[in-house]
C-alpha cells in the first residue's frame, strides 16, 4: 500500500491529507505529498516546517456524546400542554 501524506488539511474540519506521499521532510521526518512539499537548497521540507509552525494533530472537534436517555417525567411538559394556537404568529 502506498504511503499517505502525513500533513493535516482543512481549517474548520481538520483531517489527514489523502494524497500519496512522494518525499520526506528533512526536519520532522514526516511523509509529504507534492502539494505540501517545499524544495529548499538543503532539501525538501514540509509546509509546516517551512512556515515555522507545528503540524496540527487531527482530532475530532466534537467528542462522541453519550446517547440521550429520556424518562417518562421528561415528556410531562409536552403531554399536558394545551394548544393555544400559533405562538409564533407575527403580531403585525
Amino acid at each position: 500500500m502506498a504511503k499517505r501524506c502525513q500533513m493535516t488539511i482543512g481549517f474548520l474540519i481538520p483531517r489527514p491529507c489523502e494524497n500519496k506521499a512522494r518525499s520526506t521532510c528533512i526536519k520532522c521526518g514526516k511523509a509529504v505529498c507534492d502539494e505540501h512539499a517545499v524544495i529548499l537548497d538543503t532539501g525538501i521540507v514540509c509546509a509546516a516546517c517551512h512556515e515555522g509552525r507545528e503540524a496540527v494533530a487531527v482530532t475530532p472537534l466534537v467528542q462522541q456524546l453519550p446517547r440521550a436517555r429520556y424518562r417518562d417525567e421528561d415528556f410531562d411538559l409536552f403531554e399536558g400542554a394545551e394548544e393555544v394556537g400559533d405562538v409564533f404568529a407575527d403580531a403585525s
